[in-house]
C-alpha cells in the first residue's frame, strides 16, 4: 500500500528519493520517501511462519506469568490471574494443535479457539489496566502484543475459513 501526503510546509529538506524513516515492528514494515514535495509511505506486511507464531504465542504466555506474579494480593487479582493464565496458555496450546491438525476443518476449529483465547487474554490485560492493578508502563507492551496476536489469529482464521468454501 502506498500513501502520499503534502509535506511542502514541513521544516525539513531532502533530495528526491531520500529515505527518511524506517518503521519496523512485528506486523508492519514502512518506508517513508520524500519525492517532489510529497511524502510517500510504502507499507508491506511482514510474514511469520507457523513455528515463529507458535514461539511468539508461547513467549506471550510466559510473559503473562510475570504479569500475574506482579499483581497485588487481592481477591479480584486472583480471579483475573486464573483467567489470564488459562487463556494465554490456551491460545498457545490451541495454535500448536491447529498446526498439527489432520484436516482443514480441524485446523480452522483449533485456530478459532486460539483466536478466542488470545482475545480473552487481551480482555483481561485491559481489565488489569482499567482497574489500575499495575502501572500502565508495565502493561503497555503486553497489551500491544495481545492485540497483535489476536489480530494475527483473526486474520488467519478468516483466510482459512474462506479457503473451506
Amino acid at each position: 500500500m502506498v500513501e502520499r501526503c503534502d509535506v511542502s510546509n514541513l521544516p525539513f529538506l531532502f533530495n528526491i528519493g531520500d529515505l527518511i524513516y524506517n518503521i519496523v515492528d512485528s506486523l508492519l514494515f514502512c518506508k517513508l520517501f520524500y519525492i517532489s514535495g510529497y511524502l510517500y509511505s510504502i507499507y508491506t506486511i511482514n510474514t511469520m511462519n507457523p513455528t515463529q507464531l507458535e514461539s511468539r504465542l508461547r513467549a506471550f504466555a510466559y510473559r503473562i506469568v510475570n504479569v500475574c506474579d506482579a499483581l497485588p494480593k487481592k481477591k479480584i487479582s486472583k480471579v483475573i490471574e486464573d483467567q489470564l493464565l488459562r487463556s494465554s496458555f490456551s491460545a498457545a496450546a490451541n495454535y500448536r494443535a491447529a498446526c498439527k491438525g489432520i484436516s482443514k476443518k480441524s485446523f480452522v476449529a483449533k485456530l478459532s479457539i486460539a483466536f478466542e483465547e488470545a482475545d480473552e487474554s487481551l480482555f483481561w490485560t485491559e481489565v488489569i489496566k482499567e482497574l489500575k492493578l499495575l502501572p500502565d508502563e508495565k502493561l503497555s507492551s503486553i497489551i500491544k502484543e495481545a492485540s497483535e496476536l489476536a489480530s494475527i489469529l483473526a486474520a488467519a482464521r478468516k483466510t482459512s475459513q474462506a479457503s473451506l468454501k
